[in-house]
């Protein structure tokens, strides 16, 4: 089974004067859908008898993003933000100027470089697409190469000056042909998407220019292939063609020099933790982790007009992440779109908030703090105008009836014109008394199309259903004491010139909240794994309780899932938690229930298929099904939406268990560690990892980050 996206939009004039005005994008009537693909003998072909499973993400949407704009895109998982990126990026939105810039790393699947993120456009030339580096190269000259639009003019100078030096002058005209032939190709593959997105007059007139621009590939294919004439009397036009070619190359070349784009590079990797070692891997030979902040790298160094990142803090540590919130705060020139459910980095990096909320796109000036303390205040203030307004009403209704009373019973007209008065009042006066701007309320200008009462209806806000995270509360732990007792413990690898972790000690207790911080490569997960008893320390011991049961998340469970899941296409999450244990159905659901994977999700959908924040949640489920006593968390988020990880903050704090996390995310530690409630004879610290040793760090997260600042402007 396979899927296609689906993109329509409205197409008005605005998009043909802004087509060479590439900096902007406004486009109303967005609808964005997945359509599912069957795979017959024929081709590939829609279903049309299950079109109604295919799945909507936006509807009549609104997509404005104003030049040089910082917006952050956030929404649940599954509303269809990494969609809506990748048909911006391939430009199957018929309103994206095609003449745009787009430079996008993207969070999908596949493993390879075009899948897993590079995708920038120049002009006409989808350079990304045709000339990817070789993943053979090493890690530094692959970013560099990644700029393509440099790379593209630094392989038309190599063909025109090797055909200078040749002096060959049919040499030279030859390859300035060439290069007009592949430019003109790169145009005939845009004509040829204008005319699939078209539709209209507007259609009518991309299927015209597609006609001209293939007669026009035809002639160029015939020129190429045909002989060149040097006495003819044209050669000496073709031949001073070429040569100012060369002349505009070289002088584009000198606007962006080799030794800036070397040393742009070289510094983002440094950023983003690559050592000179592994600067000189090749590509190919990194892990997936690695890979990611290389394609980040390779997204950040390309010249564009629009910037796409779709969760770039993934495999960043807190160093990596600041540098990235320093880098987009002081980047001038492209607007950047960003998603992200790291809350603190979209707080401090965000200009506008785009929300996707009922298959809508709402926009909101400032960061998503700001947006949920607003919204907090609109709702108080609206359900306090609702509350005055049902008193006002009952109030009229009361003297209604009462005049109707009286004025019955004692034949008062006046007592019955005031009801009916009233009455029209309570029909016509209620509701929404000030505009959008502030203003008093006008129908005729805020109540558009036919309505029954001259007012809007004060609607209340009502608080999106989340699905909250239930951990189910540990075994019960007869004997007092502490869990685990790491005592004076060292580690080194094999081979390795020094310790890993040196001279490391920790107690843990029930109900305590520990945080791990520190950069990546510090020993975080080295000393997750000694408490996991996955290898013994070189020097010191390592104590557990002797009815201690651990619930161990590892950084790379979703990765294990997706192997499972590939190895196994009938797997179900309800079939995994059952396995190898004595859990009945009812208590396998009740557990993936707990944490969001219910009815079919749970017993019919294949783990190969489940996103990547279900995967995270039949991770935890696997570790909860023995009812721990403590929980080793490795980067939980991971794949998580801000809404989940409140949620999973929130079942953390009241967990009657021990926790300890590992994590580079800066609110979701300062929530589960320094926020949660006091109980007698439990510790909240957060632990910093620096040069093999552990301690406490006193100021919390809080000055860990401050800490980190310093060393980066040092």
């Amino acid at each position: 089974m396979d899927t296609r996206i689906v993109a329509s939009c409205q197409q008005t004039r605005f998009h043909l004067v802004t087509e060479s005005q590439r900096s902007e994008l406004d486009i109303d009537g967005l609808s964005l859908s997945l359509e599912r693909l069957t795979t017959e003998e024929g081709g590939v072909k829609l279903r049309g008898a299950k079109r109604s499973s295919d799945t909507k993400l936006l509807v009549d949407a609104n997509l404005k993003l104003k030049p040089g704009t910082k917006y952050c895109l956030t929404g649940s998982n599954g509303a269809g933000k990494s969609t809506l990126l990748r048909s911006i990026s391939e430009k199957l939105i018929a309103g994206v100027p095609q003449s745009m810039r787009i430079a996008a790393l993207l969070q999908t699947t596949a493993r390879t470089s075009e899948q897993n993120g590079v995708n920038a456009e120049h002009g006409e030339i989808n350079s990304a697409k045709l000339h990817l580096p070789d993943e053979t190269m090493p890690v530094l000259k692959y970013v560099q190469a990644c700029d393509t639009f440099r790379a593209d003019l630094v392989r038309q100078q190599d063909a025109l000056h090797q055909a200078l030096v040749s002096s060959d002058p049919v040499a030279l005209v030859r390859a300035h042909r060439a290069i007009k032939h592949g430019k003109m190709m790169h145009s005939l593959e845009r004509i040829q998407q204008l005319a699939q997105l078209r539709s209209g007059s507007r259609g009518l007139q991309a299927r015209k220019a597609l006609l001209q621009a293939e007669k026009e590939a035809a002639e160029s294919a015939a020129q190429l292939e045909g002989d060149v004439d040097a006495d003819a009397p044209e050669f000496d036009i073709w031949y001073n063609q070429a040569v100012d070619a060369i002349a505009v190359v070289d002088e584009q070349l000198e606007a962006r020099p080799a030794r800036q784009i070397a040393e742009n590079a070289t510094e983002m990797l440094e950023h983003l933790g690559f050592s000179d070692a592994r600067k000189q891997q090749t590509f190919e030979t990194l892990s997936g982790g690695w890979k990611m902040r290389a394609l980040l790298a390779a997204t950040l160094i390309q010249s564009c007009d629009l910037l796409i990142l779709d969760e770039p803090t993934n495999y960043l540590d807190i160093r990596g992440i600041l540098w990235l919130e320093s880098y987009l705060q002081e980047l001038e020139g492209p607007t950047v779109l960003v998603v992200s459910h790291d809350r603190d980095f979209v707080d401090n990096i965000c200009e506008e908030l785009v929300l996707v909320k009922d298959f809508k796109l709402e926009y909101f000036p400032g960061n998503l703090s700001f947006y949920e303390e607003e919204l907090e205040k609109k709702k108080i203030h609206l359900e306090k105008l609702k509350e005055n307004e049902t008193k006002q009403v009952d109030r009229l209704r009361k003297t209604i009836q009462t005049n109707k009373q009286v004025g019955k019973a004692t034949g008062d007209d006046n007592k019955l014109r005031q009801a009916k008065s009233r009455q029209k009042k309570l029909e016509n006066r209620t509701g929404v008394e000030t505009s959008a701007k502030g203003t008093r309320f006008k129908r005729s200008r805020d109540l558009a199309g036919f309505h029954l009462t001259a007012r809007a209806e004060i609607e209340v806000i009502v608080d999106e259903v989340h699905r909250k995270i239930q951990i189910p509360p540990p075994a019960e732990l007869k004997m007092p004491g502490s869990l685990v007792a790491v005592e004076h413990a060292s580690v080194r690898y094999k081979g390795a010139e020094q310790d890993t972790l040196a001279d490391v000690s920790l107690t843990v207790f029930p109900r305590d909240r520990l945080g791990l911080v520190g950069r990546n490569g510090c020993g975080k997960s080295t000393l997750l794994k000694l408490i996991m008893r996955q290898f013994r320390p070189s020097r010191g011991t390592v104590e557990h309780h002797p009815r201690l049961k651990i619930g161990y998340y590892s950084q790379h469970r979703t990765d294990e899932l997706i192997e499972l899941g590939s190895r196994d296409p009938g797997a179900t999450a309800l079939q995994l938690v059952r396995s190898g244990t004595e859990m009945d159905e009812q208590a396998a659901r009740t557990l993936l229930s707990g944490l969001g994977l219910v009815g079919r999700t749970a017993s019919d959908t294949a783990v190969g298929v489940l996103s990547g924040g279900q995967l995270v949640r039949l991770g935890l489920a696997l570790e909860l099904r023995s009812n721990p006593h403590l929980l080793v968390l490795d980067e939980v988020t991971t794949h998580l939406d801000y809404h989940t990880i409140e949620a999973l903050a929130e079942a953390l704090k009241s967990y009657e268990g021990a926790v300890i996390l590992a994590t580079h995310d800066r609110h979701f530690i300062r929530a589960v560690v320094e926020e949660s409630e006091d109980v007698e004879g439990s510790r909240h610290a957060v632990y910093r990892i620096f040069k093999g040793g552990l301690r406490v760090q006193t100021d919390g997260i809080s000055g860990f980050e401050q800490d980190v600042r310093r060393r980066l402007n040092g």
